[in-house]
């Protein structure tokens, strides 16, 4: 596990502060004087929150402020924020408008939702906006994508993924989550909570329920590759708006249904910890393995991940050698998110991969082995133990 280096310790616990200055609408702390504003910048970046910094930097007096080229960098990513966002909730909006009008159910989630949450909508980034629908209406959905000029990329198990230049993407999820995973059942019949109101098929999750499913989210994330510390953010910023509104008794019962008691609590206390003003925890094994996992994980973190689970299962380690040739034989499943015929023609799955690789190879060019020690690492190796002790401290180890 690439564990926060010490040097940087001081420089996570400013960008920690910074955020919470935003969040909070205080002035932030002036820098120390070993602050590394290019170690800040970076930090930022790998949790997609460079541009939420600038709102804290405007409040800094002129001698505290990074030189003017690593400023011009925080600027230019807080505009350029504010044009993602107000474009994307116009599309958006006319999106829904379109799905509402043709009858078909829908139900944004995710980040779509949270960032109402926040100060300024903008400051919630998003690769993606994520929208439930009815499977029933799947045809639709991709007439009504296709003919708005967006690109069919990936359909698989109800998921639709579509893209347009230049920045749009949407992903249309049937069900919440993938039947895979071990939670899906108790997602399974989520439209029976689904608030519509009368005028519109444009429905919502209530307070409580949208909660659970950030909780099951995060998880989720936390049980693959690892998630960020804007996850993390999203629970402080909706516990900070809504904590009064929320029915503890309903709540507590559903979490013990999923099995993420332990979990809330210990991701409530750090969201406090890290924004709520304070002196921010980033020693913990908790938040070290957020801090180190980028915004949605590492591959490093998801192959362990995999390996462990796997182990678990089975009783029996995976190797490196393993892991290198489910690299080079992914999953049918995956085969099939790439190549829509796939799913009729299992038996040529070989030709598949073969398709696969040599697109990656000739046309798409971005094939490296920059990462290949990750995929060296056995299950009963020292960096596949600190994921363990952090999914036990996280609470989360018995889900795996």
């Amino acid at each position: 596990m690439r564990r926060a280096k010490t040097e940087y310790s001081d420089n996570f616990s400013y960008l920690l502060q910074l955020l919470s200055s935003v969040l909070n609408d205080t002035k932030p702390e002036k820098p120390a004087v070993n602050t590394d504003w290019a170690s800040v910048y970076s930090l930022a970046e790998y949790h997609s929150v460079t541009g939420m910094v600038y709102y804290a930097l405007m409040k800094l007096a002129p001698e505290y402020l990074p030189d003017t080229e690593l400023l011009n960098e925080f600027r230019n990513a807080y505009r350029e924020q504010i044009i993602y966002e107000a474009n994307l909730q116009v599309e958006t909006d006319r999106l829904l408008g379109e799905l509402d009008r043709l009858g078909v159910d829908v139900v944004p989630v995710k980040g779509f939702v949270l960032k109402n949450d926040y100060p300024e909508p903008s400051m919630r980034t998003m690769s993606d906006i994520d929208i439930l629908y009815r499977q029933e209406y799947r045809e639709e959905v991709i007439q009504l994508f296709k003919s708005s000029g967006y690109t069919l990329r990936h359909d698989i198990e109800g998921q639709l993924d579509f893209v347009k230049e230049p920045f749009y993407h949407y992903e249309l999820h049937s069900k919440l989550l993938p039947s895979t995973k071990t939670s899906h059942a108790y997602f399974e019949n989520i439209w029976d909570k689904v608030l519509t109101p009368p005028d519109t098929r444009v429905g919502s999750l209530s307070i409580n329920d949208t909660y659970i499913y950030m909780l099951e989210h995060l998880a989720k994330h936390l049980e693959g590759g690892g998630a960020g510390l804007r996850l993390i953010m999203d629970v402080y910023v909706f516990l900070k708006a809504h904590s009064t509104e929320l029915d503890s008794e309903y709540i507590s019962q559903e979490l013990t249904k999923l099995r993420l008691t332990k979990f809330c609590g210990i991701i409530s206390e750090l969201s406090k910890s890290w924004f709520g003003g304070g002196v921010p925890d980033t020693d913990s094994v908790a938040a070290d393995y957020i801090l180190c996992s980028c915004t949605f994980g590492t591959a490093e973190n998801s192959l362990l991940q995999s390996a462990i689970r796997e182990e678990k299962r089975t009783g029996k380690k995976r190797s490196g050698l393993s892991n290198v040739f489910r690299k080079v034989f992914p999953p049918y499943s995956f085969i099939c998110s790439r190549f829509e015929s796939a799913k009729n023609h299992r038996l040529l799955y070989p030709f598949y991969v073969f398709a696969y690789w040599f697109k990656r190879a000739f046309k798409d060019r971005n094939i490296t082995t920059a990462n290949l020690n990750y995929y060296m690492e056995s299950s009963d190796s020292a960096k596949a133990e600190y994921i363990r002790k952090a999914m036990d401290v996280l609470g989360l180890d018995l889900r795996m």
